[in-house]
């Protein structure tokens, strides 16, 4: 498991019956993603794509992320940036 912290070990004994889910780190997740996740949106945020953000991660975190990670991490808020975008405005007034 990757995580912002560097590198850990996750033993997990077998579940035969496959009846028991994972609460913190879900089956197959090899990082853990929710730690980046805000910083990952705020770089987003700041006008850096995506290609940017993840030579920033590997410099910062020797973490590598692929294009497919980070675009489902940003596909989250662009439904949210739309409807912001999309706002009625206020009645414009004058600064004087």
């Amino acid at each position: 498991m990757r995580t912002l912290d560097g590198v850990i070990e996750v033993i997990t004994s077998p579940d035969r019956l496959a009846g028991f889910e994972p609460q913190i780190i879900r089956k197959q997740e090899i990082v853990l993603a929710e730690n980046l996740e805000p910083r990952i949106l705020s770089l987003y945020g700041l006008g850096m794509n995506l290609r940017d953000i993840s030579s920033h991660l590997m410099e910062l975190y020797d973490m590598d992320i692929s294009h497919d990670t980070l675009a489902n991490l940003t596909e989250k808020i662009m439904v949210q940036v739309t409807k912001w975008q999309a706002r009625p405005l206020g009645r414009p007034y004058c600064v004087v």
